[in-house]
């Protein structure tokens, strides 16, 4: 039978990663982005369509989520009319667009 204790240490995030970010949104990065496609992000709150290469995309932390078993990326995301947020995402975002640019090109 299992535990409460065990029940809410498997629902548990990664701490230090759920702790950024809450702190970025606290400095202003209060909305949520969702790469769409390969070469757009989408922001959540008002489904505004940005193209990859008409934000400034930075990453800021790595950590282990422990819902997926899986390592996540945060990125924080400027646009240019003013909205900033995060991305939290399974690849270093920027090197999937660079990496879909370059075979586009070629």
């Amino acid at each position: 039978m299992k535990t409460i204790k065990h029940v809410f240490n498997v629902r548990k995030l990664n701490s230090s990663l759920t702790n950024k970010v809450i702190e970025l949104h606290n400095t202003g990065y209060d909305h949520d982005f969702q790469l769409q496609g390969q070469k757009d992000l989408l922001c959540l709150q008002d489904n505004r369509l940005f193209n990859f290469d008409n934000v400034l995309v930075r990453l800021i932390d790595q950590g282990y989520d422990n819902l997926s078993h899986s390592f996540k990326y945060l990125h924080t995301i400027d646009t240019g009319c003013g909205q900033k947020g995060i991305l939290l995402t399974a690849k270093i975002a920027t090197l999937v667009c660079k990496l879909n640019t370059a075979a586009d090109v070629s």
